[in-house]
């Protein structure tokens, strides 16, 4: 099964050089925690969160419309996937990276979609009925999701 067939379209982007006042008011606007950014031809080159924009705020002690997207994604690994992945591959990478979302790219590494874990989730209570060989298993879904929720202490720990 290929991730196209699990992701979501439309998700909205934001320019590298956006402040977070912007992306902020886009991300209420858009009720989303996260925003992918873009650069040069419409490359996806980051994604930034509410949390990052939260952190930022908490510990750079300036406004948020002085601080640019870029200055907290710079030199940080942008990962995303592309549509025509296979979305167990995918589902492995999201637990052992943890992230709960991943902007999905076309061949020119521009925009097609998001993945999320509510279309992983939702993906896998559809598809439970249908029997479907290469469909997600509602174990896989809540194996990566426990993996995405473990505090990273206790992997320290481990």
């Amino acid at each position: 099964m290929l991730v196209k067939s699990v992701m979501h379209r439309g998700a909205k982007v934001c320019p590298i050089d956006s402040n977070l006042e912007t992306i902020a008011a886009t991300m209420w606007n858009e009720d989303s925690g996260a925003i992918p950014l873009v650069a040069e031809n419409d490359r996806v080159v980051g994604l930034i969160t509410d949390r990052d924009i939260a952190m930022a705020a908490a510990l750079k002690h300036r406004p948020l419309w002085e601080i640019s997207a870029r200055e907290l994604v710079e030199g940080k690994a942008c990962h995303f996937c592309h549509e025509d992945e296979d979305i167990h591959s995918v589902l492995k990478t999201m637990g052992s990276l943890q992230i709960r979302r991943m902007p999905v790219v076309n061949s020119e590494q521009q925009m097609v979609g998001m993945i999320s874990l509510k279309d992983l989730i939702d993906h896998t209570a559809s598809r439970r009925s249908q029997k479907n060989k290469d469909a997600l298993t509602p174990e896989e879904v809540l194996a990566m999701s426990r993996m995405i929720c473990e505090t990273r202490w206790l992997q320290a720990a481990s």
